[in-house]
């Protein structure tokens, strides 16, 4: 088995059954002084069949054009930073925040992180468990969006006693 290196990073995370959750527990975080560029949504879009789906920018919007194109829009204008990916086994992932530059670090160091999909890549990389990685996949695979705090210890921490 290859050795992974060390997480760097600190990481609190929510797992989250909607959209209006997402959008109360960041206004949570906003309400006690979190950083916003310290916060990422991560989730997907399923939208039917024959749906078109695109993302675009105009000016200096990043737009999406799919089912929950309004909820993603507004993160992404709140939150520093996203991205739009097809993953296999997720299908469509959408994050809100700098999330999406781990995601795509971790692309660019597969090799590091061999047997891990690139969601588990990035979401290691900044501090959760690799025990922890399956049920985060799934959760996501499920539908949920996972709301993820990172930076120092102190951060987490605090994010933690928000929620608690």
């Amino acid at each position: 088995m290859a050795m992974r290196p060390e997480p760097q990073k600190n990481a609190f995370t929510i797992v989250c059954r909607g959209h209006a959750e997402v959008e109360t527990a960041i206004a949570r975080l906003h309400s006690h002084g979190f950083d916003m560029k310290a916060i990422s949504v991560i989730g997907r879009d399923i939208p039917p069949e024959r749906q078109v789906v695109a993302c675009y920018r105009i000016d200096e919007s990043f737009r999406y054009r799919g089912a929950l194109g309004a909820f993603w829009e507004g993160v992404w204008e709140r939150l520093d930073g996203s991205g739009v990916f097809w993953m296999p086994d997720f299908g469509w992932i959408l994050i809100a925040g700098p999330f999406a530059a781990w995601v795509v670090a971790s692309l660019d160091n597969s090799s590091l992180f061999s047997g891990l999909s690139a969601f588990g890549s990035a979401i290691y990389s900044i501090g959760i468990p690799l025990e922890d990685i399956p049920r985060y996949e799934s959760d996501l695979e499920r539908g949920a969006l996972i709301l993820v705090v990172h930076g120092s210890a102190t951060t987490v921490q605090n994010a933690r006693r928000v929620f608690d």
